[in-house]
């Protein structure tokens, strides 16, 4: 039974490695787009991951930026705004660091918890106007 348990944990964190690789690639390409002044540091970027799967990355603090992966399917459309959307994704909070030009989680909404999560999200915010909802 263990062994069983053993090879679903490895398979899951296989698949959450990989699809932190894709938003870290998402949000590299979204720090760039701001740097070269594609798009102003406010706007949110916008991706779509796979058929099912979507992304939304969001500047917080200098060198720091809100990942969501949710499921569109699952999700109504007007969510995608709504301020709910932490409770229905997977969430990180990347940061960059530029001396060594390297990305970095510093905090994942399923290991803290959302309401930890959001907590530490709104303490990095830089917009006052930019709010996460209180999730639980």
């Amino acid at each position: 039974m263990s062994e069983v348990i053993d090879a679903e944990t490895k398979s899951y964190d296989k698949a959450m490695s990989q699809l932190l690789a894709l938003v870290i690639l998402h949000a590299e390409r979204a720090r760039i787009k701001k740097l070269t002044e594609e798009a102003p540091r406010s706007a949110i970027y916008f991706a779509s991951l796979d058929a099912d799967l979507g992304l939304q990355i969001r500047d917080l603090k200098k060198g720091y930026c809100l990942a969501y992966v949710y499921n569109r399917a699952a999700l109504p459309e007007l969510l995608l705004k709504n301020r709910q959307l932490l409770k229905y994704s997977i969430a990180w909070i990347l940061h960059y660091d530029s001396q060594h030009a390297r990305w970095s989680v510093e905090a994942w909404n399923d290991t803290i918890g959302n309401r930890a999560f959001d907590k530490l999200a709104r303490r990095l915010r830089y917009d006052p106007s930019f709010a996460l909802a209180r999730s639980g």
